[in-house]
């Protein structure tokens, strides 16, 4: 097309994936998926037309993850598996093709996150399973390797809730109890450093609190169970104290 440039033509998808962004804000997911097939449609045409950069693989593998996300929210569970499947085959080749990076081990941990959560959704709950562990193991990875940031707590405190959650679905309420402990700790630590906003951080801890003390409940351990509730209403307090 006269006056396509590599640029011209990522700047346009970025501003659609912008928009779509809006409009899944509004609620319009109609608008918003039409939207993001447009810019998901650059993105393979920059890759397929100019070859392949790991900013053209990221992009790419970005517009699918959203387009994967918005597809589970109107309950096509089958369109959303395919998104987050291709997503997670192009961030693999990132790793894989031009090394590791704290950002490359990242997005693929997401893409792995996302489709435990559509696989659950399915209710095909053992491979769910094996794509939070696999997330959770490079979350790890992260923070071993690179420091313990606030988004590298927060990342892994959430992928072990994804984990716990999912056996205790399952009913195996000793590894949920142990994934949801493990997250409680991080949790604690977020809310003693102030590294996000106060009140999400406390947030984000009264619903780990919360998880634990069901399963301590579910288990008939009265001791846990007593000692979470006292937690929960500490940390209740402290909540209802931040909105004055």
């Amino acid at each position: 097309t006269h006056g396509e440039t590599p640029q011209a033509l990522r700047d346009l998808s970025i501003s659609l994936g912008n928009l779509g962004d809006l409009r899944l804000e509004c609620g319009e997911l109609p608008a918003a998926i039409a939207v993001y097939d447009e810019s998901l449609a650059l993105d393979r045409r920059l890759l397929d037309t100019y070859g392949e950069t790991p900013q053209a693989l990221r992009d790419l593998s970005i517009s699918l993850g959203r387009l994967g996300s918005v597809r589970r929210e109107t309950g096509d569970v089958a369109a959303a598996t395919a998104a987050y499947e291709e997503s997670l085959v192009l961030d693999r080749r990132l790793l894989d093709a031009y090394g590791e990076t704290p950002q490359a081990l990242r997005d693929l941990s997401i893409s792995l996150n996302r489709l435990g959560d559509v696989r659950r959704d399915s209710g095909v709950l053992p491979d769910a399973v094996v794509a939070y562990e696999e997330s959770l193991s490079l979350d790890r990875r992260l923070l071993e390797v690179y420091g313990e940031t606030p988004q590298a707590l927060r990342d892994l405190s959430i992928r072990l809730e994804r984990l716990g959650g999912v056996r205790r679905e399952a009913g195996n309420f000793d590894a949920a109890a142990a994934d949801y402990e493990e997250a409680l700790a991080l949790r604690r630590i977020a809310v003693a450093k102030h590294d996000q906003p106060r009140r999400q951080a406390l947030q984000e801890l009264l619903t780990t609190v919360r998880a634990l003390e069901d399963i301590a409940e579910q288990n008939g351990d009265h001791v846990a169970r007593g000692r979470l509730e006292q937690e929960r209403q500490a940390v209740e307090k402290r909540l209802a104290a931040t909105r004055r």
